[in-house]
């Protein structure tokens, strides 16, 4: 008997042909929809916009015009704050490090640009 048989299918690596492209799949499917979750909790928080929005906002109100985008990496304090507050909310159990990795974490600063650039640059907050 081999080690991972002995211990389950703990590893991806361990998967062999459709079964590794299938856990892929099934692993990617949870992630677009965690991401989902995560991003429109950090949305409709208000005590992260209190304690990052309207600073970072002001910032790139006066840093870049309207066709420009800005940094996604100006989103990260807020992203990880709302990663650590949607893990506590839920209950989750697991390494938080695993569940919100750095490429988890990236596309939800490339949301928040996305989501909030154009409305920023408008005026449509009163910073």
């Amino acid at each position: 008997m081999k080690l991972y048989e002995f211990f389950g299918h703990q590893n991806l690596d361990f998967y062999k042909g459709e079964q590794a492209d299938e856990a892929q799949e099934k692993k990617k499917e949870r992630n677009v929809h965690m991401l989902d979750d995560v991003f429109w909790y950090i949305v409709d928080h208000d005590k992260l916009h209190k304690d990052h929005f309207f600073k970072q906002a002001g910032h790139i109100k006066e840093k870049f015009g309207k066709d420009e985008g800005h940094d996604p990496k100006i989103w990260e304090e807020m992203v990880k704050s709302g990663c650590v507050e949607f893990f506590h909310h839920h209950k989750m159990k697991g390494d938080i490090k695993e569940l919100f990795d750095k490429d988890f974490r990236d596309e939800l600063c490339q949301r928040l640009v996305d989501h909030y650039h154009k409305d920023i640059v408008d005026g449509s907050y009163k910073l």
